[in-house]
């Protein structure tokens, strides 16, 4: 057979001959390893190779496949979206191998339900599989931002009933050292994947959407499922082709058909993990707590997703309307009045700021609320975008510009993406921020008095921390402020609260 497989013929074939296959394949060369792996999955999915066994099949053929899926994902894992064409092919590729063995293993167990199998070891065995494989695939869709297809959700529900009916949702094979999940049971692995969705994954920050998959794979042992219930809460819908949902009030038809999802004991290992990491980041030197604030940060939004889902403060309006957008400190500092009379802008500082913003890009606004805006593009944007960004934007008729964070984040395979804005203020004063030899490039928002109303500082990562007194140096004038309150952290930046001290007569700065 060729490498692309065009000239295999899957008629008779063996899992010997399969075995052979995967044992020569060299990962050398991923475009044709790729079509290989894709052609020979497609293959035993769609029922060619009907000589073998489709479990026997998959597990010969899964080990290539996460080798494969590995190597392909360090093309694209520290860039932003929007990705390139090269990326979105190998994350299309990368998805492709996933589900395909996500549908294989769901077609086995299927297989045995339809065999009346009452719960054998293969029984168990296939259906642990295919939720390890279910999880890897949502995680990944979730990491690159992109919505799963349809029916996924109908599959993953639909089978844990079926384990449920069949009273297998707890059981754990002593034989089973693949690793692959293994260590979890039916439900453990059912509750990893409903928790990862709880957590509003295209709220989360790129790097720790993996980080909570594994965490979930824990947290699951804290959680309790049960029917019937008629509370205000977290429910999955074991008919229904959707995630896990939060509702006030629960029909009858739904309490019938639903699972009610107890999240208490998860919710004090969270809050407990955030008092913990708060008290360290209090006893660490300033110069040690970086990695400290980006896993409180983590875990704030982790809470806060959980919290009970207020309904929507105003209806979502239709918007159409292109606006200038730009992202960094750097570039709101520009936005908000660049280099003042008592600015002192480094040689460093000049070379990497926009004075004249002339790299703004252009986003069509889609709708807005009293919570934010809506922006997407149909083309690959110039701009990156990412959770916890900051932006900086106007409409292309305004010289006003206003500030927000992206909270969320969806991208398309045809490498355009949409993403939501949490609008902070309408207005900001571009600052640098200094305490003795430290100092940042800063926005203060809203452009008020921070004497008779409050403000907040936006600043460059991992430079002050919450105590700390420092100097905001205007266009106009300085003032002294102590920094109260860390409001938010991502990788970014960090936005603190703040009160206004005193005024600084200009000449004592020198």
């Amino acid at each position: 057979m060729s490498k692309s497989g065009k000239e295999f013929s899957f008629d008779d074939i063996s899992c010997g001959d399969l075995q052979g296959i995967v044992n020569e394949i060299e990962f050398d060369d991923l475009d044709n390893t790729s079509e290989l792996l894709l052609f020979l999955l497609e293959g035993v999915v769609d029922g060619k190779a009907s000589s073998i066994d489709i479990f026997s099949a998959l597990e010969i053929l899964r080990p290539a496949v996460m080798n494969l899926f590995e190597i392909n994902f360090v093309v694209y894992c520290d860039d932003q979206i929007p990705f390139s064409n090269e990326q979105l092919k190998v994350v299309s590729v990368n998805l492709g191998l996933l589900d395909l063995l996500r549908k294989g293993y769901l077609i086995k167990v299927r297989t045995l339900l339809e065999m009346e199998d009452n719960g054998s070891a293969e029984m168990i065995q296939a259906t642990k599989r295919y939720f390890y494989i279910s999880g890897l695939f949502l995680m990944e869709c979730f990491r690159v931002y992109m919505v799963p297809p349809e029916g996924v959700w109908l599959d993953i529900n639909s089978l844990f009933s079926d384990a449920c009916d069949l009273g297998i949702e707890t059981a754990h094979l002593k034989d089973d050292k693949s690793g692959c999940g293994s260590e979890l049971s039916i439900k453990q692995s059912y509750l990893r994947i409903v928790l990862m969705f709880m957590f509003n994954p295209f709220h989360l920050l790129r790097n720790e959407v993996e980080r909570l998959f594994d965490r979930c794979g824990r947290w699951a042992s804290f959680v309790k499922v049960s029917k019937g219930e008629g509370r205000e809460g977290f429910f999955s819908a074991l008919e229904e082709d959707r995630g896990p949902f939060y509702i006030t009030e629960i029909t009858d038809d739904l309490r019938e058909t639903s699972i009610y999802i107890d999240i208490d004991g998860m919710v004090k290992i969270l809050d407990n993990q955030i008092l913990s990491i708060s008290t360290e980041i209090e006893r660490l030197d300033r110069d040690n707590i970086a990695s400290q604030k980006n896993e409180l940060g983590m875990y704030k939004r982790l809470r806060a997703a959980l919290r009970p889902r207020l309904q929507r403060g105003s209806e979502r309006v239709p918007v159409f309307q292109q606006l200038n957008v730009t992202e960094g400190i750097r570039q709101g500092y520009a936005a908000f009045g660049g280099i003042g009379e008592h600015q002192v802008i480094t040689e460093d500082d000049s070379d990497n700021m926009l004075s004249d913003l002339s790299d703004a890009v252009i986003w069509n606004q889609d709708n807005e609320s009293e919570e934010g805006i809506a922006l997407s593009c149909t083309y690959p944007a110039q701009m990156p975008v990412d959770v916890g960004r900051i932006i900086f934007f106007n409409s292309e008729n305004s010289d006003s510009w206003s500030v927000g964070g992206v909270r969320w984040l969806r991208s398309f395979p045809d490498g355009g993406a949409e993403f939501g804005v949490k609008v902070f203020s309408a207005s900001g004063v571009a600052a640098r921020v200094a305490e003795g030899e430290r100092s940042s490039l800063a926005v203060m928002v809203p452009d008020v008095d921070p004497f008779k109303s409050a403000a907040t500082l936006l600043i460059e990562r991992n430079i002050f921390e919450v105590g700390a007194v420092v100097v905001v140096n205007m266009a106009e004038h300085s003032i002294a402020v102590k920094l109260m309150g860390m409001i938010e952290v991502t990788e970014f930046y960090e936005r603190y609260s703040m009160i206004a001290l005193h005024e600084i007569n200009q000449s004592s700065l020198g």
